[in-house]
């Protein structure tokens, strides 16, 4: 809705969300839409059009509506920067200069399909290292749903992985992790060489994610508690053509779900860490590919293993109604030897401010970890 005319604020973009409102002395009020969402989540992303010259000021209500490096700013909803910690708590002041005819502000760096989109023009896929392909088993009205496939693809793969991102429709960093892993896969005489041939979903939820949903804690379950009962389109597509797909080629070495963890609270929120399962070989299988991402991790993102957090502890343990998840669907059904999942933070990890450029990179670290991982002798990974 319009504020003061002629400034327009508005959520109609992909990726959208917000109810916004007029608050006392002209502040803009910014409260996430939630929708379908079992109690309260943070998620928000709005345009602001018009307000070239002024400076206007916004509140977000709420512990958890603005991040410690503040709201995500950019003038296309491609090119993102930090506004920085606000003074006052939940509110944030922002300056147009006199050309800024269009601005997004975001509780973090926007990632839709139109993102995936400009990712893919940008390297032409190649039908024996890179492809694209609809997903006909998991199509839904006006928002199919597609995979990736990446690495060696000429049928002569040793080793598989499985990445997956989106299980939570606001969680777009993990996008931009996924860019840096098929980057790094692909520029790796190393990852081809070595015969791994990736499949990765980069919207489990597609959806959700154009609409601008939260999709954490969606009624009656979100995407990430849906493997009981396969409720939603691409989990059951999934479990169902991902029978086939393994028994054809041996299964997954290692099978990761790319999620960010919650925007506010203690240092596990500002810290790149992997989930820790209740199956004590999985731990074990973790803690050595943990050793191995450590090493790797040679970029701007600090991986620490100890940061890893084992079940049992914090909020990784076993949830009231147990509702199956793709951790545990993976190193079951699915037959992987390894799966996990890894949390990378919205917008501060450690001190650093989280950019996708920096994601991206640690994607390629996060690349060259699983190679060496596929590289190990079975009895290492066993």
């Amino acid at each position: 809705m319009p504020v003061d005319s002629p400034v327009r604020i508005d959520v109609d973009f992909p990726g959208g969300n917000g109810h916004i409102d007029a608050g006392a002395d002209g502040v803009v009020v910014i409260r996430p839409d939630l929708r379908d969402t079992e109690g309260d989540w943070f998620y928000w992303a709005v345009r602001v059009r018009g307000a070239e010259g002024r400076t206007l000021r916004f509140h977000v209500p709420g512990s958890g509506g603005l991040s410690a490096a503040g709201p995500g700013v950019s003038p296309d909803g491609f090119d993102w920067r930090w506004l920085g910690t606000a003074k006052t708590p939940g509110v944030f002041e922002y300056s147009f200069g006199p050309r800024e005819t269009c601005v997004y502000f975001s509780m973090a760096c926007l990632y839709t399909r139109r993102h995936l989109d400009a990712f893919m023009q940008a390297r032409p896929e190649s039908g024996d290292r890179l492809r694209r392909e609809p997903w006909s088993e998991a199509g839904e009205p006006g928002q199919p749903a597609e995979y990736l496939r990446f690495g060696r693809l000429d049928g002569r793969a040793e080793h598989r992985v499985l990445l997956a991102a989106r299980h939570h429709a606001c969680e777009m960093m993990a996008n931009y992790v996924l860019e840096g892993v098929i980057d790094g896969a692909l520029g790796s005489s190393d990852f081809i060489g070595r015969g791994i041939e990736a499949l990765a979903i980069p919207f489990v939820d597609p959806a959700g994610v154009e609409a601008g949903d939260q999709g954490k804690n969606r009624r009656p379950h979100d995407h990430n508690r849906d493997y009981f009962d396969l409720r939603y389109a691409v989990p059951r597509a999934l479990a169902t053509w991902g029978a086939p797909f393994l028994s054809t080629r041996g299964g997954f070495r290692l099978a990761l779900d790319l999620h960010d963890p919650y925007i506010a609270g203690g240092p596990d929120q500002h810290a790149v860490y992997l989930l820790g399962s209740s199956i004590p070989r999985q731990w074990e299988r973790l803690t050595a590919f943990s050793n191995l991402l450590e090493r790797a991790a040679t970029g701007p993102v600090v991986y620490t293993a100890s940061d890893n957090l084992p079940f049992g502890q914090s909020w990784n343990v076993a949830e009231t109604g147990h509702l199956r998840n793709f951790m545990e669907w993976a190193q079951t059904d699915g037959g992987a030897e390894l799966a996990s999942v890894l949390e990378y933070p919205y917008a501060l990890i450690k001190d650093r401010p989280a950019l996708p450029e920096d994601a991206r990179l640690f994607g390629r670290d996060l690349a060259a970890a699983i190679a060496d991982w596929c590289l190990l002798p079975p009895s290492a990974r066993a």
